[in-house]
């Protein structure tokens, strides 16, 4: 049985896309893609840098992993980027063991979260 390397997709919005950044990218990917290596496996990982209103900068990373047609996706948010990846990667590694992304009451509770926090005028 021949193994498949999993298709690893890297997009960036206001970073450099930079061969370390790929590698270190890949590195953080590496204990998911050796658990499913003989599975049909694509991540598509997109890194977003924005400047808050303080000044400072706070990165976005948002992994979509797809193993044999189910996706679960994982999103994090940190002020360094290795933080953010590792949170996001970490959380998708706990998503994964789970068997679920999002569990139908993480959203119930977010709708009801956003809905109280939502100002009419």
């Amino acid at each position: 049985m021949r193994m498949k390397v999993p298709r690893i997709e890297i997009k960036a919005t206001n970073v450099e896309l930079s061969e370390q950044l790929q590698h270190q990218v890949r590195q953080r990917l590496s204990p998911l893609t050796r658990v499913f290596r003989s599975e049909d496996m694509a991540v598509v990982v997109q890194i977003r840098k924005a400047q808050t209103e303080f000044g400072g900068a706070i990165h976005f990373v948002s992994l979509r992993l797809t193993i044999n047609g189910e996706t679960t996706t994982a999103v994090a948010a940190k002020p360094y980027l290795s933080r953010a990846l590792g949170v996001a990667v970490d959380t998708l590694r706990r998503s994964i063991s789970r068997g679920a992304s999002v569990s139908p009451l993480q959203a119930t509770n977010f709708a009801a979260l956003k809905e109280s926090y939502t100002l009419t005028l």
